[in-house]
């Protein structure tokens, strides 16, 4: 593809001769052109997934029990994305995909589930007024 567009040939033409997208196309010659030649071998190692040792599941399940704020972070609560991120970035572990923490944790006996939100005020007479609206009663006329 890269040969091909280096020639003139024009996406869409590229595409029908390599029989993909032409989206698939674009995607090929943007990564050429932003990493060279390491854009031509994949990136991943496909296989089995790494076992991870007993030190290193116990060390990624006291993260995952603990909050994000005990660890300097700006958000409450972890998802998957950013408890894999954490862990790499920590060093506790080289890679780990987002479904492969999610089986290990469920193996460890962690779940995570959505949390439900609400919003809250700041008006001192927030509770009063609410209590207010919840014993007012909406008359409608009888026909």
């Amino acid at each position: 593809m890269v040969l091909l567009s280096a020639q003139g040939m024009n996406q869409v033409k590229i595409a029908e001769v390599t029989f993909t997208s032409p989206d698939r196309v674009r995607d090929v010659i943007h990564n050429f052109n932003a990493d060279g030649f390491d854009s031509l071998y994949p990136k991943y190692a496909g296989g089995r997934p790494k076992v991870f040792t007993l030190a290193e599941r116990r060390e990624i399940k006291k993260i995952a029990k603990s909050k994000p704020v005990e660890h300097d972070l700006p958000f409450s609560t972890w998802s998957l994305a950013r408890l894999a991120d954490f862990l790499i970035a920590e060093g506790v572990v080289d890679d780990i995909s987002h479904e492969g923490l999610r089986v290990l944790l469920r193996q460890e006996g962690v779940s995570f589930q959505r949390i439900k939100t609400w919003k809250t005020s700041r008006d001192p007479d927030a509770e009063q007024l609410k209590t207010w609206a919840d014993r007012e009663e909406l008359s409608v006329p009888a026909h």
